[in-house]
């Protein structure tokens, strides 16, 4: 890029009208973002004649130097020039409206405006996501979700990207994103994301025939079994998770389903073992916080090509529909990044000391 620059520098020296240099060097100084540059190489373009669309480059970076002002005389007087024609600028003079307003919080002429650029211009994708994130905030979550996986699939996106919108704002997981995680050589556990080899029937411990039914049962209802219902209540307890079940993350990836569990619980269906986990969830966490929790089954191949069915627990944020959740013993649980821990007992005092003050204070309101 410098000695491009130079180049295109010393061409002007040469001849300080020519459009073409002027051109590129804006386009090398966008990239470098120095915007009081690109806007000094735009009004050298324009004093060749007029050029809509480097008058709307020249309104976004003035947008972007925060000189809203600016910017905003510029849009006003391009739509008015263009009337009904040019939608792509049309579009993108309402996106830079809905920005603006955005900014103020004047959130319902924000969303008109960002859907009039749509409108103008279905390819407008900036618009999209910008849409989405106002509505995921303020508005309609369906039309957010809608709106994030029409950029994820026309890869406006990247699913890194993707991943980390999803996270910000707790977006749930499609079965498709699910089998995105798992198709990965390495899957990577996080903190809204966990797998669990087994829940009845400690896989590894009965491959190694050392154990019989009896004393695998003892290890699951000490072990496996507690470690589900930790997960699931430190997903309701932080921001949510998915929990899939049948699948071994270490030392390598191995998938097992949870047919093994369904020869210990004494069936080999899932309804079974459905209304089983269901039942033994409700007698943990209560049935409010189980009303939350959906459990669905995934068919999945494994090594050998086999169907085989994964268990994916699918788990909210619990704290402001139902507050935090206990097991039956009086114990809470969290996610910190990748792994789950038991909450201290100052940190549930004061958790407990919040929520009354909070009932105080809204009884006193409701005087």
């Amino acid at each position: 890029l410098i000695e491009s620059q130079k180049k295109l520098e010393k061409a002007l020296e040469i001849n300080k009208d020519e459009i073409e240099a002027h051109h590129y060097l804006a386009h090398i100084f966008e990239q470098k973002e120095n915007d009081s540059k690109v806007i000094e190489h735009y009004d050298k373009i324009l004093e060749q004649g007029n050029n809509d669309n480097i008058l709307m480059h020249k309104a976004w970076q003035h947008y972007n130097m925060h000189r809203v002002d600016d910017a905003t005389k510029i849009i006003d007087q391009l739509g008015k020039k263009l009337g009904k024609k040019g939608n792509e600028i049309h579009s993108q003079i309402y996106e830079i409206r809905g920005n603006i307003l955005f900014g103020k919080h004047e959130i319902k002429k924000s969303r008109e405006n960002y859907e009039q650029a749509i409108i103008k211009d279905r390819n407008n994708y900036d618009a999209k996501e910008a849409l989405a994130h106002l509505e995921w905030n303020w508005g309609d979550g369906k039309k957010a979700l809608k709106l994030f996986r029409e950029l994820k699939s026309q890869e406006h996106i990247e699913d890194s990207t993707y991943n980390e919108i999803q996270q910000t704002n707790h977006i749930p997981r499609t079965e498709e994103d699910i089998l995105k995680e798992i198709n990965r050589d390495k899957i990577r556990e996080s903190q809204n994301f966990e797998l669990k080899t087994t829940m009845y029937c400690p896989v590894r411990k009965k491959e190694s025939g050392k154990y019989n039914e009896k004393e695998l049962k003892a290890f699951a209802e000490k072990e496996t079994i507690p470690e589900v219902f930790k997960t699931i209540i430190a997903f309701l307890n932080t921001d949510g998770g998915d929990l899939i079940i049948g699948i071994q993350e270490l030392p390598f990836k191995k998938i097992y389903g949870v047919e093994f569990d369904f020869k210990l619980i004494g069936g080999n269906d899932w309804d079974k073992w459905n209304r089983k986990t269901s039942e033994m969830i409700t007698t943990q966490i209560g049935y409010d916080a189980r009303k939350l929790i959906d459990i669905r089954p995934i068919d999945y191949p494994n090594e050998e090509g086999n169907i085989v069915t994964l268990a994916w627990i699918k788990v909210p944020d619990g704290k402001n529909s139902i507050g935090y959740t206990f097991d039956k013993d009086g114990r809470a649980f969290e996610r910190i990044g990748a792994a789950t821990f038991e909450m201290t007992a100052e940190k549930i005092h004061n958790i407990m000391m919040n929520r009354n003050n909070q009932n105080d204070r809204n009884t006193i309101y409701k005087k």
